[in-house]
């Protein structure tokens, strides 16, 4: 919705109210079992945007909740919680600005409020430049990711509609061509001292484009990631009316290692029975993953990617498979 007044200033307003109820069951022989979690997730959410000629500025507020389950404190299940202590909810303890508050924390069920967006920017026809609380994507996944490390989304996520907002400054550069240059910098805090380290922080260039004379498009991706160096590259292109996609990504620890990611997909869509249907396969390969035996005892650069939301999986070797049907204009199964 906006709101457009006699000049060129525009306000527009949005937001929404959702519940989701998850439940999953494992099997005897998982690690979970015999955790069978249901769990209930809240979810109200308003925005507004001003824009005045090249500038714009958002503010998007929520009040989260979360229930069930898996919230558990007391449990012993070495995947729920890395930290039981910690909340289950986002929160801006290593962020650059403090823009939540955690209102309830209990056992079984906790509420936030948080401003998921509070971004400035100003755009051109050939550049863009944001400052603030935002999101930002990298790479071809669409259900695991090995090139957008900043604040990816949880292969299990169901709602995708935003991304968790993170505090940064990026920049875009759009040339004659139509390939792209973009930047950008994350300022994060150590969590225990609450300082800014640069230890912490990250900073990334993308470069974009396409092959016009066979249809295919890349990126390439360097980044500093905290104490890593993240190279990676990306390809997409077409086959048989669908997409192929492939990222590939080499992270450089500290220790002078290489560690070697890789997602590959295809996803297409058709009509059958008079119906519009979509589908997709993913193909996901961890370099950081670890043999099943060794689950229970992962190494620090793992537990580490995991703790702090980049990687959501422990083991090296993964398929996704997913699909889509439009029963009518108002109802889709997913």
């Amino acid at each position: 919705m906006g709101l457009r007044g006699a000049g060129a200033d525009e306000f527009r307003t949005g937001g929404h109210v959702k519940y989701q109820l998850n439940s999953r069951h494992f099997s005897p022989s998982s690690l979970r079992s015999p955790q069978n979690p249901t769990d209930h997730i809240f979810d109200l959410r308003g925005n507004l945007e001003y824009i005045h000629s090249n500038w714009s500025f958002d503010v998007h507020g929520e009040v989260l909740g979360v229930g069930g389950d898996s919230n558990l404190r007391n449990s012993a299940n070495p995947f729920l919680r890395f930290d039981q202590s910690a909340p289950v909810l986002p929160t801006d303890a290593t962020q650059l600005f403090d823009l939540s508050q955690q209102f309830v924390s209990e056992d079984d069920y906790e509420f936030v409020t948080r401003f998921d967006r509070a971004m400035a920017a100003y755009t051109t026809d050939s550049v863009v430049v944001k400052v603030g609380r935002q999101a930002v994507s990298f790479g071809n996944g669409l259900v695991f990711s090995v090139l957008d490390v900043f604040n990816p989304f949880s292969p299990v996520e169901v709602d995708r509609d935003y991304k968790p907002g993170i505090d940064m400054a990026y920049g875009e550069y759009l040339f004659e061509s139509g390939n792209d240059l973009s930047f950008l910098v994350i300022p994060r805090r150590e969590i225990q001292s609450g300082d800014i380290q640069e230890s912490e922080g990250s900073a990334a260039v993308r470069y974009g484009g396409s092959f016009a004379e066979r249809n295919i498009g890349y990126e390439i991706i360097a980044a500093r990631h905290f104490e890593s160096f993240v190279f990676g590259a990306g390809l997409n292109g077409e086959f048989e009316e669908g997409i192929w996609r492939v990222d590939i990504s080499g992270t450089r620890l500290p220790t002078a290692e290489t560690v070697v990611s890789m997602v590959l997909n295809y996803d297409r869509s058709w009509v059958f029975c008079g119906k519009n249907w979509y589908g997709f396969v993913e193909y996901f390969r961890s370099g950081f993953g670890v043999s099943q035996e060794n689950y229970l005892s992962p190494d620090e650069e793992l537990v580490d990617r995991v703790g702090r939301g980049e990687l959501f999986t422990f083991g090296e070797d993964y398929f996704a498979a997913g699909g889509r049907v439009e029963l009518n204009p108002l109802w889709d199964l997913n």
